[in-house]
């Protein structure tokens, strides 16, 4: 199924999952970034600067877009797309929900992604065409079409965070969606998605690393990404869409996040 790259790609993921564990539960150094919880730990940069070292083996002079280094453009055809840690504060509380993220592109399209939890040594990997797996079985969104028995995860940035998701769970709940999750680990939450779990995923302008990799898990696992008006997501550089498991609960939500009242 996979490549010889693509497993590298994998190992070094683990690789970066290795480092995150060992570092789980201790008191580590924390620098902050825009709001107090905003904000990064020596584990980020030690996981960020294992796997770039890795990936750069199989991939010499590949760009990088990595959440704590930034941008590195090597004039290469593929970019690596790199958050060493998804969940900060999750894993700062000790709270086992934090994945280790990459994905790699081929000029604007994304052609493989990997999010790996390792604490539940949970490996989950899609490609381009290929379909999308966790643990080497396929994955497939939910069945479900009642917003009424969906559960949908809300995800924002950390501007205006409060007020965000004060209206938004608040429009949610209102229209009796089943369940409304807040869990802080975007990649992982749109894994639920792609695995059935739950049925939608609301992201109000997320970090850019986050969106590139969980859009393709929710295509190849057949869910549906669209931006705020229903129309067809326009490429990576878009912050704010829904991804749900197929139309109707699409639709519903579609109705609710844009209802003004």
């Amino acid at each position: 199924m996979f490549t010889t790259k693509e497993q590298k790609i994998i190992a070094a993921v683990r690789s970066g999952g290795e480092t995150l564990k060992i570092n789980f539960g201790k008191n580590l150094r924390t620098y902050r970034k825009t709001i107090a919880s905003d904000f990064f730990t020596e584990a980020d940069i030690k996981t960020e600067t294992r796997i770039i070292s890795l990936i750069k083996k199989v991939y010499p002079g590949i760009n990088i877009l990595a959440e704590e280094s930034g941008v590195e453009n090597n004039g290469s055809d593929y970019t690596l797309v790199i958050d060493p840690l998804d969940g900060t504060n999750n894993f700062a509380l000790n709270i086992p929900y934090f994945s280790v993220a990459v994905a790699l592109m081929e000029g604007e399209k994304t052609v493989f992604a990997c999010v790996y939890n390792p604490i539940l040594n949970d490996l989950y990997c899609a490609k381009l065409g290929k379909g999308a797996y966790k643990n080497g079985r396929r994955m497939k969104v939910s069945r479900k079409t009642s917003l009424s028995q969906a559960t949908i995860a809300y995800v924002t940035g950390y501007s205006n965070i409060k007020d965000l998701r004060l209206s938004m769970t608040k429009k949610l709940y209102h229209k009796f969606a089943e369940r409304i999750l807040d869990n802080w680990c975007p990649t992982l939450d749109y894994c639920l998605l792609a695995e059935g779990k739950i049925e939608c995923v609301i992201t109000d302008d997320d970090d850019l690393h986050e969106s590139i990799i969980g859009k393709l898990f929710i295509t190849e696992s057949g869910g549906i990404v669209t931006d705020y008006r229903g129309e067809k997501s326009r490429g990576y550089k878009e912050y704010r869409f829904i991804s749900a498991n197929g139309k109707k609960i699409l639709n519903e939500v579609l109705r609710i996040v844009n209802h003004k009242k």
